[in-house]
């Protein structure tokens, strides 16, 4: 299935459980009849790993100079969504091990990139490790990593949608 086409389904899929966004998330479902070539300017993704311990992982990326969850832009050759976030967090952390808790995303939305100034859209996922894991950093985009607490999570709806994993 064509990236743009995955796009499409899987936000429609998402706006399904969470109808109460879809004012911030329809204008979503034009784009995502783009080229796929074009898709990675208008999407990006990123996974919440979520420790036993009520933990989940942060990284220090060196371009933003900020605490986020690992993710990025999207690849011309991947195949999905999560596969994207997954490509993301193996590449950033050398973790590939994490464990989808499911095929859709944890929580959808819009911002503006600080690159370009253009509206773009963000999948977060979410997966679970059995243990804290020790990370292999991509130095050249990455300069630490820690482990918050689910409680001290400064987004409120991810908090709120990683309890219930």
């Amino acid at each position: 299935m064509p990236m743009a086409q995955h796009i499409h389904d899987t936000l429609t899929a998402y706006l399904a459980r969470h109808p109460e966004e879809a004012a911030e998330l329809t204008p979503a479902l034009s784009l995502a009849v783009a080229r796929d070539t074009e898709l990675a300017e208008h999407f990006t993704v990123s996974t919440a790993v979520r420790a036993p311990e009520d933990e989940v992982l942060y990284l220090h990326h060196r371009d933003q100079a900020a605490w986020l969850l690992p993710g990025g832009h999207l690849d011309p050759t991947d195949p999905s969504l999560l596969a994207a976030a997954e490509r993301e967090l193996a590449e950033e952390t050398g973790i590939d091990s994490a464990v989808p808790a499911s095929a859709l995303p944890v929580d959808f939305f819009r911002y503006t990139s600080r690159l370009t100034g253009r509206t773009a859209y963000h999948a977060r996922f979410a997966h679970t490790v059995e243990s804290r894991l020790a990370c292999r950093l991509q130095e050249t985009e990455v300069t630490a990593v820690r482990w918050v607490p689910l409680a001290e999570l400064p987004d409120d709806r991810l908090r709120d949608r990683l309890s219930t994993i």
